[in-house]
């Protein structure tokens, strides 16, 4: 499990340069994905989810706010983009890894 998160991780960060990381918008992407997925994962544990299934349906509701978002943006301003839902990806395999190693 561990090292399928880790390498999600690597895989997403190579798919971009540096200046990826450099941009406000994709950032802000990576830092509310990661709040939503440790979020999540805690409400879904202390509501007597397993560990496994905490982390599917975090991983899964995470990646659907900011799926959903990308459909706003796209039906209001006709900018879906598959680069935000990969800083998505990032900030929700972050926040994963997080909440394995530190349990809140």
């Amino acid at each position: 499990m561990y090292k399928k998160l880790l390498l999600t991780f690597i895989l997403s960060i190579s798919i971009e340069s540096k200046s990826f990381f450099l941009q406000k918008d994709k950032q802000l992407h990576i830092a509310s994905s990661f709040l939503m997925t440790t979020t999540f994962k805690n409400i879904y544990l202390n509501n007597g989810f397993s560990e496994k299934e905490a982390t599917f349906y975090s991983i899964g509701s995470s990646m659907l706010v900011g799926l959903g978002k990308e459909i706003v943006d796209e039906i209001k301003y006709g900018g879906f983009s598959i680069k935000d839902l990969g800083a998505d990806l990032i900030g929700t395999t972050l926040g994963e890894v997080v909440s394995i190693k530190i349990k809140f």
